[in-house]
Order: structure tokens, then C-alpha cells, then sequence
């Protein structure tokens, strides 16, 4: 039987079994996440079978460790990641960023700055157990209710190696990445294209854009885009650097590339030729770029808009590419890192996929439609996203992800240097590399956003008292009404695949409806009503229309969730709603 799940096709009927000693090991590290219950049949034929194969015998982690080194990118990344076992069994079940060894008493130093209103002292106590229990180097916490500041929170963990703050300071204004929350920027910028009469959520983008009819997309609408249906969520073609600065161009190769691709469609299975909700990582940003450009009176993108239109206005912070012009020189910026392999690996990897992919591939006695449909995703699935060589501050020719890295930040308050003399090597080399001036430099209205909490949470506020704050009006009460309209979810295409996309409840305006969604994204609802995305490591912002709560949280300790951090928001919400007296709502 072979292992399709990371790529490898490993065949598992060739594992050699494990000493009595290491299979202790491994039934030590379920044991600590909390999976005791799995059946040692399940683990000695698959689980230990899988995992064996990567670790390092002798001790040492060969490839990425506790050494500090990078942390994998993708599953197969993270299969060829020899680690020490010994040291998978030390961290499981431990924080992140915890230097502990499952102590019971033993926490993290750490120190939380700033202000709650009175009233909302355990939303302190929630964000500050987060760095006592290891899961935060770094993070700002900022709520607005009624438009009224109530919680305005930073902090750092004090552990060595364990927080930005150690070489270029943190507080409540400086800005990090985060990554998917720039993608409710991005709907918000087109609630104000809505508000401003240059387009209508249900337009067909070929009204805006009649090149992007080619190759059947001619009944895809705006909407459908800002959802993630439209079956674009990874383009066949690369597009260079070059091109991405180039992306003002109309007619340049970015938008001929996208114009000209073909939507993403089921091949097998009960909804063969249906196009499923697949996650936009990247790729909707630089459609929606191209749209408000053809369909604003001036040509802008969407950095411009969200500018001149609405973080000036509220004097909110939150910036991406090259607009407005001098940002990166006049904030302070922090770097987001990821945890080691040796947490990684047990703590997100073995979890995923007892907990997820195993059901899924193996314990059926043949294949059916569902399996068909996964081993589609994993045989023709296109990549995200891809970069070709181009030449990074350096000189030196790179890309994403296949050439050595050597690069260097010199700018004011965000400095740093980074080597690689072999590939570039998972997670935290692929953090590293999107907050490098090269990336940055570009305009992805998907994913290179850079943010304080309290700049999200001033531009959530806004949305949440129905389009104004602090007597600054940002959008009509109607347009707020119609963003928030229109909820659908994928469930009807997944082709059995009934993951967290298929899940998720996404309104016209191109939030999550966290109070209909079944899938745990962002966690609990604080609320009656929640609409918001969150961000790969873990920041999150979204609003509350009927309870007026605007939220923002950004971090720079990344860990493995796409959009938020469940197990670190999950406290803060559960203290949040206990403050309001919410607790109806309130799921998982």
C-alpha cells in the first residue's frame, strides 16, 4: 500500500518494524497530544511505518532541529526532515515557543503591556497564559466595541532566541506580517468599489475585464472570486518578479497569464466537471488587482485604494506594496519565525494526520470516489504559486524555493542577514523569504500585508458600527448589508471531500460567516455574528455587526494554521464572550 498523502508513494508493506523502545517513544508522543486512543494495530502498520523512515538513528537532527534551522514547508518537506526522536518526544504537547520539558509548574518568562477596560480583565489573563504556556513569541491584541477601545494589548516572550523584541523591540504600533488577514483589506477595498458605483458583486469579471472570458470563464463573477470559486486558485504559468512589479500593466504578462488560465475542475467522482471551493491562497489577490483597475475611474490597485479611502481616514495601520509611497521607512517592523522541526513534526504533523489524512486513506477496504478525488488533488493539483529566478536585493539570482538564499535586510529597524547554502529549506526559510525587501516590494493583496492589531481592529470596528467610526463615514449602511449578504458553502462540489474549505461559509463580500461555518477556522464566534479570515501563523480580524466588536490580533510566531490559530484565539474568545455575557454562540 502505498502512502499518496505526502507525495512520496511510499510503500508501507516494506516498513521494517521498530524496537519495543521506540514504539514506547512514539505511543509516549499520542499520549502527550492528547491521541491515546489510537489502536496499536494502526500504529504499528501505518503511523510508526510512515515517520520511522525520517528519523535520524544516531541522535542528531540531520536536517533541522533545535538548532535554530528552518522548519519544513510541506508534508514531503517535513517527511525528509530526519529528526531526533528523543527530541519529538520531549517537545509533543508542549508550546511552541516553550523552552519546557513537561514540567508541571514550569512556564515561560514573558511580559504583556497596555490596556483593558474594566470589565475585561480575563481577556488580559487569556492573551498573557498564552506566552506562560510557550505559544506566543510576540503578539498585539486590540478590541473595539461600540467603537470604543477596550483592549489594547502587546507582548513578548522573554526565553532566549524566543521573540523579536530581544533585537529590534516590540510594542503595540509595530507592524508584522499577517499574511491571509490582507485578504479582508482586500474585500473591504471592494465594499468600496461597491459603495462608489464601479462594480456590483454579481458582475461578471469579464464586464471589468473581457480578456478573462478565454477558456470558459466568462460566468464567473466578482463574488465568485472573493468566495474562492472561481477555480483559480493556482495559475499553470509562472509569473516572475518582474512581472508581479509590473503588475499596474494591463496588458503585461500578469494579467495575461491569469486571463488565459483555465478554471480548476473534478475529474472522477460523483461531481466530475463541477469546480470545488478551493482555497485562493495567493492567486486572489492578483485577480482582484487586475478587476479594480479596469474598474476604477483612475486605474488604481487596491493598495491605493485601501490608502486613500480608508486606513488614512481612520489612521489605521495596514500596508502592502508599494503604496503609500515611504511606509517601510517610517514603522518598525518585526520578523515572524516558526517553531523548530522537532516541535513541528509531532505537534502538527504526526496530529494531521492520524487525526485527518489516515481515516481518509487507509482504513477503507478499496477505493471509492472520495479516495479518487484526493489522489486528484495530489496528482494534478497546481501549486499555489510560483516565482521563476529573479534577483533579489543581493544581486544573486533566486526563487521560491530551488536555489540557495543569501540575503540581507538593512532597513531602518529591520535588519537581518540569512544564508542557505544548500535549497531553500522549509517553513521558516519560506517565512523568511516573504518578508524579504524582495517580496515585500510587491503588491499581494492575498498575503504580504503588514499590520498592527489595532490598525486591523480600527478598520474592523469600522465595518462592525455599519461602516463608520469615530464620526469618519468609510461605507453606506447598505453596502455593510449587502458585503454581508449571500452566504454559501462549498459543500455541494466537494466531491466528498468535506475539508475546511468545502466547510466554510463565505459571504459575497469575501469574509467567512463564522457563526454558519461547522469548520473550526477561526475558532469560536464571538457574538451573535461574526464576518473575517485570519492569517498563516496565526493572526486573525473580523467584526461583529449586531454586538459592534471589532477585533484584530497579529503575532510573529507562526505556527502551521492557514487562516488564524484556533488553539491560541480559542481562550481569548472564550474569555471574551464570558466579559460580554455571550455564551449561546460560542462553538468550536
Amino acid at each position: 500500500m502505498a502512502f499518496q498523502g505526502d507525495g512520496t508513494g511510499y510503500d508501507i508493506s516494506k516498513a521494517k518494524p521498530v524496537s519495543p523502545e521506540d514504539f514506547n517513544k512514539y505511543k509516549t508522543i499520542f499520549n502527550r497530544l492528547g491521541m491515546s486512543d489510537i489502536p496499536e494495530k494502526l500504529l504499528h502498520r501505518i503511523v510508526i511505518p510512515i515517520f520511522n523512515r525520517r528519523f535520524n538513528k544516531s541522535g542528531e537532527a540531520s536536517n533541522a532541529g533545535d538548532d535554530g534551522t528552518s522548519s519544513p514547508n510541506t508534508m514531503d518537506d517535513m517527511m525528509k526532515s530526519h529528526v531526533d526522536l528523543d527530541s519529538c518526544v520531549e517537545r509533543a504537547g508542549e508550546g511552541p515557543f516553550s523552552p519546557g520539558k513537561h514540567e508541571k509548574d514550569e512556564q515561560c518568562k514573558y511580559e504583556v503591556n497596555g490596556y483593558v477596560k474594566p470589565g475585561f480583565e480575563r481577556v488580559r489573563d487569556a492573551f498573557a497564559r498564552n506566552f506562560a504556556l510557550g505559544k506566543e513569541r510576540d503578539a498585539q491584541l486590540a478590541i473595539y466595541h461600540h467603537g470604543e477601545l477596550i483592549v489594547d494589548l502587546h507582548g513578548s516572550n522573554k526565553e532566549p532566541n524566543q521573540s523579536a523584541a530581544l533585537t529590534n523591540g516590540y510594542d503595540a504600533n509595530t507592524l508584522q506580517i499577517v499574511f491571509s488577514s490582507t485578504k479582508m483589506m482586500a474585500a473591504t477595498v471592494f465594499a468600496v468599489a461597491v459603495d462608489k458605483g464601479w462594480l456590483k458583486y454579481n458582475d461578471n469579471v469579464s464586464k471589468h475585464w473581457p480578456e478573462f472570458a478565454q477558456n470558459g470563464k466568462g460566468h464567473i463573477t466578482i463574488a465568485d472570486v472573493l468566495r474562492h470559486d472561481a477555480g483559480l486558485n493556482s495559475f499553470d504559468s509562472t509569473i516572475s518578479h518582474v512581472d508581479h512589479m509590473d503588475h499596474e500593466n494591463r496588458n503585461g504578462n500578469n494579467a495575461k497569464i491569469i486571463a488565459k488560465q483555465k478554471m480548476w475542475k473534478w475529474t472522477v467522482g460523483k461531481d466530475k466537471g463541477k469546480t470545488p471551493r478551493i482555497y485562493h491562497a495567493m492567486s486572489r489577490g492578483f485577480i482582484l488587482n487586475q478587476i479594480l483597475m479596469r474598474a476604477h475611474p483612475d486605474g488604481k490597485t487596491i493598495s491605493q485604494v485601501l490608502s486613500e479611502e480608508v486606513t488614512s481616514k481612520l489612521q489605521a495601520d495596514f500596508y502592502f506594496g508599494q503604496y503609500p509611497k515611504g511606509w517601510r521607512s517610517r514603522h518598525h517592523r518585526a520578523f515572524m519565525e516558526s517553531p523548530t522541526n522537532s516541535w513541528m513534526l509531532p505537534n502538527f504533523m504526526m496530529k494531521q494526520v492520524v487525526s485527518e489524512i489516515m481515516p481518509k486513506q487507509f482504513l477503507r477496504d478499496d477505493p471509492n470516489a472520495l479516495e479518487l478525488a484526493l489522489f486528484q488533488r495530489s496528482k494534478e493539483g497546481r501549486v499555489i504559486f510560483k516565482h521563476s529566478p529573479a534577483k533579489f536585493n543581493t544581486g544573486a539570482p533566486q526563487s521560491f524555493g530551488d536555489r540557495s538564499l543569501d540575503l540581507e535586510w538593512n532597513e531602518p529597524g529591520y535588519t537581518k542577514k540569512m544564508t542557505r547554502t544548500k535549497k531553500i529549506n522549509g517553513f521558516n526559510d519560506m517565512l523568511m523569504l516573504m518578508q524579504s525587501p524582495h517580496a515585500t516590494d510587491m503588491e499581494s493583496p492575498s498575503s504580504n500585508g503588514y499590520a498592527n492589531a489595532k490598525g486591523m481592529a480600527r478598520v474592523m470596528a469600522m465595518l462592525s458600527m455599519k461602516g463608520t467610526l469615530n464620526n469618519v463615514r468609510i461605507l453606506s449602511e447598505g453596502t455593510v448589508a449587502q458585503f454581508c449578504d449571500k452566504p454559501v458553502d462549498g459543500l455541494d462540489r466537494c466531491n466528498g471531500l468535506k475539508d475546511w474549505m468545502a466547510q466554510s461559509v463565505f459571504v459575497q463580500g469575501g469574509a467567512q460567516a463564522s457563526h454558519l461555518t461547522q469548520a473550526a477556522t477561526l475558532g469560536k464566534v464571538v457574538g451573535k455574528e461574526s464576518f473575517g479570515w485570519g492569517g498563516l501563523g496565526g493572526s486573525a480580524l473580523w467584526f461583529n455587526p449586531v454586538d459592534e466588536i471589532g477585533f484584530g490580533y497579529a503575532v510573529t510566531g507562526a505556527t502551521f494554521g492557514l487562516a488564524g490559530d484556533p488553539g491560541r484565539l480559542g481562550p481569548i474568545y472564550d474569555a471574551l464572550n464570558d466579559c460580554f455575557g455571550f455564551y449561546s454562540k460560542s462553538k468550536l
